[in-house]
């Protein structure tokens, strides 16, 4: 929920497979969103990003793009700065750069939060949680679930976001 509105985001994992990167195309297209996910504990992971950023700044045109580093919960083990990540974000013109960890769920709602947001067209980064799950510069910090139901665009309105 933002607010009182109910936001349905259909999600469609491409899985960043190669023997997928044929069907990926069409995913593209309708996407209003699309979030590129790495590995931040694997360089190969993070070298694959710019392809994929590419990819969907190809067939997805009028979409919004997020890069999202993933494996937040062993960052002792990363490869990959944050600070490298979000200067590549900034260059490509990315909404935002956020990290996650899909094992603990370290930042996936806030992330899904951030997204919803940014496409209904009220995200404000200095107000939200969306810098890495700090806390923004005023202090807010937004605990809201967002429903992420699988569901049809044409017959409920909802946003589909490729990842």
């Amino acid at each position: 929920m933002l607010g009182n509105k109910e936001v349905k985001l259909t999600v469609t994992d491409t899985a960043g497979q190669e023997r997928f990167r044929t069907l990926t195309s069409s995913y593209y297209r309708n996407a209003d969103a699309i979030l590129v996910v790495f590995d931040i504990t694997n360089e190969d992971s993070y070298t694959d990003v710019p392809a994929w950023v590419e990819e969907g700044q190809r067939y997805a045109v009028d979409s919004i793009m997020f890069l999202v580093g993933n494996k937040a919960d062993v960052s002792e083990e990363r490869v990959t700065e944050a600070a490298k990540a979000e200067e590549y974000a900034k260059d490509e013109e990315i909404a935002f750069y956020m990290e996650t960890s899909a094992k603990t769920g370290n930042n996936v709602d806030a992330l899904f939060l951030a997204v919803a947001k940014k496409l209904e067209g009220s995200f404000n980064p200095d107000e939200e949680e969306a810098d890495n799950g700090k806390k923004g510069k005023k202090g807010k910090k937004d605990d809201g679930k967002v429903d992420i139901k699988s569901t049809d665009k044409k017959k409920s309105g909802g946003k589909k976001c490729t990842i």
